[in-house]
């Protein structure tokens, strides 16, 4: 079964696309705060609280955001610092565009469980 399309744009489309996805997000300071659970490597199976900075939603669907935020605990190669204490955030842009007119959170919820089943 596919989620519904979301059509909304901006932060409140990115939040609605992801409740869609029976993800909880919520608004942190500067960041979107959400939880994902990888389905691979060794954070699979364990819900792992990412980001995305609000800033970076004006464009969304259309733009996704270019920089996730991890937890200092859940690496990948290339931390850059957070605005978040505790955190830091890593350039892994989608590796295309969103269509828009498909479910682009479950798009974007695919590209992060890709990235945190290589994290460690």
């Amino acid at each position: 079964m596919t989620a519904p399309t979301v059509a909304a744009t901006g932060i409140d489309g990115f939040i609605a696309g992801l409740a869609a996805q029976g993800i909880e997000a919520e608004r942190v300071g500067q960041l979107i705060v959400y939880r994902v659970e990888p389905l691979a490597g060794p954070h699979a199976g364990r819900p792992v609280e990412t980001a995305v900075a609000a800033s970076e939603l004006g464009g969304w669907p259309l733009t996704p955001p270019h920089w996730v935020h991890l937890r200092d605990d859940v690496k990948l190669d290339g931390p850059q610092p957070s605005e978040k204490a505790g955190w830091s955030r890593y350039s892994r842009p989608h590796p295309g565009r969103i269509d828009a007119s498909e479910n682009p959170a479950q798009a974007w919820v695919a590209h992060i469980r890709e990235l945190l089943g290589r994290a460690t």
